[in-house]
């Protein structure tokens, strides 16, 4: 429905969950997480593409489904997917599925996610040509000093809130992971370093434009998604926010292309 509602322009996100804390609450295996995404996602794929489909697997099974209401994109809307491990990686890469990354792990881990995800992807090349994102907490004000001034708050408050002392193991040969241990969720806690490592972008337009293009630059990154509402910030900051990057910030952006599937390696 929603891509009929939109004439085409629905992308859809997969991903397997953050914390153990919500699989309990529906008696779900947290250690099955991944497998389950993957199968669940080879349903929708499935029932989105054949006129009719049966799928018997170790989590789901259907006969003879349909769709009620036909796609507007074929075969499917765009899919995008976290990648935190070599089984997701390989996954999305191979089957044209785009990955985003988002804080925790740092700028180093998200490169070497990327760079094996290239690497899967330049290897297959899957018919469907997929995106490479980052996504990041996001505040523009019409000075530097103004945004930082109003937007350090929330930032504290986002993270004080997000992950408490629980940590989880990295992924792999990445590193990566999305709930903080105590020394990454002390560093994020100190705005000035999140802002210069690239992890909180703050500041004014011209700033905000510059720091995403930094950012894209490390990574290998095509695209941008930005989380503008966090924290505690009213309906009114983070409309102003909005503003002033759909107003200032895109267009700079429009101009600022990265060829980001054959992006070099980082050097060891």
């Amino acid at each position: 429905m929603l891509d009929n509602l939109t004439e085409g322009r629905l992308e859809c996100g997969f991903g397997a969950g953050i914390g153990p804390f919500s699989f309990a609450a529906y008696n779900v295996p947290w250690d099955d997480k991944r497998q389950i995404t993957l199968e669940a996602l080879r349903v929708i794929k499935g029932i989105w593409t054949h006129a009719s489909f049966t799928f018997e697997g170790r989590y789901f099974k259907c006969k003879e489904v349909d769709l009620s209401i036909p796609l507007v994109q074929k075969p499917h809307p765009p899919l995008w997917m976290p990648t935190r491990s070599k089984e997701s990686i390989e996954e999305a890469a191979s089957t044209g599925i785009s990955t985003v990354q988002w804080v925790p792990a740092g700028m180093a881990a998200a490169r070497r996610a990327f760079d094996e995800y290239r690497e899967v992807y330049q290897r297959v090349k899957p018919a469907a040509k997929p995106h490479i994102g980052l996504m990041r907490e996001i505040y523009v004000a019409q000075t530097d000093r103004e945004a930082r001034a109003e937007g350090e708050f929330h930032w504290k408050n986002f993270w004080q809130r997000r992950g408490g002392a629980r940590t989880y193991g990295a992924h792999g040969s990445t590193g990566l992971s999305t709930i903080l241990d105590g020394s990454r969720r002390h560093e994020l806690m100190n705005m000035e370093r999140s802002i210069d490592e690239g992890s909180f972008i703050c500041g004014s337009p011209e700033t905000v434009a510059d720091q995403i293009k930094k950012i894209a630059s490390q990574a290998g990154a095509d695209t941008f998604l930005g989380e503008f509402t966090f924290g505690e910030l009213t309906q009114k900051q983070v409309l102003n926010s909005l503003k002033l990057f759909t107003g200032q910030v895109q267009p700079e952006l429009r101009e600022f292309e990265i060829d980001a599937l054959s992006f070099p390696k980082a050097e060891a």
